[in-house]
């Protein structure tokens, strides 16, 4: 019995157009978690999940960086529509890896409180997950940026 070649003619192999789209969306999914970044302080207790944090301080490691995140995913993304590379959207994906550094880097002692007992371990997840989150994904686009065609 014989297969029918698919009507996109690439048999067992992808579509070439697919690995092109995947930078829209990991940017895509940047600014949703930036805004989620945003959200998490003020979400944190509805849920349970709270600390004991200042206020001013939930919104310099939250709200600023998020917002910053958000703002420049948008600017990526019309930068990057249906082509990569570029020093805008190698800035920008910079940009965003630091705000996401800045997110990261200021839960690390969050982490520690909770491997040492002092605040659940749900609680300190909750807060920093976006932050390796988005710093993961903004340097895999910083690398495709580096690798783009035309750069040496």
């Amino acid at each position: 019995m014989t297969r029918a070649a698919p009507e996109n003619g690439y048999v067992g192999r992808q579509d070439p157009g697919a690995s092109a789209r995947r930078p829209e969306l990991a940017v895509a999914v940047l600014g949703a978690l930036g805004g989620w970044s945003i959200a998490v302080p003020y979400f944190g207790p509805l849920l349970g999940l709270t600390l004991d944090v200042e206020p001013r301080l939930e919104f310099i490691d939250h709200v600023v960086p998020g917002l910053v995140v958000v703002a420049v995913s948008g600017l990526l993304a019309r930068l990057r529509r249906g082509r990569a590379g570029g020093l805008l959207s190698l800035s920008a994906a910079c940009t965003i890896s630091l705000a996401a550094l800045w997110i990261t880097a200021t839960h690390m002692p969050l982490l520690w409180d909770a491997s040492q007992g002092s605040v659940p371990w749900s609680t300190a997840t909750f807060h920093t997950a976006s932050g390796p989150a988005m710093l993961g994904l903004s340097l895999w686009l910083i690398f495709l940026d580096l690798r783009a065609p035309g750069r040496a």
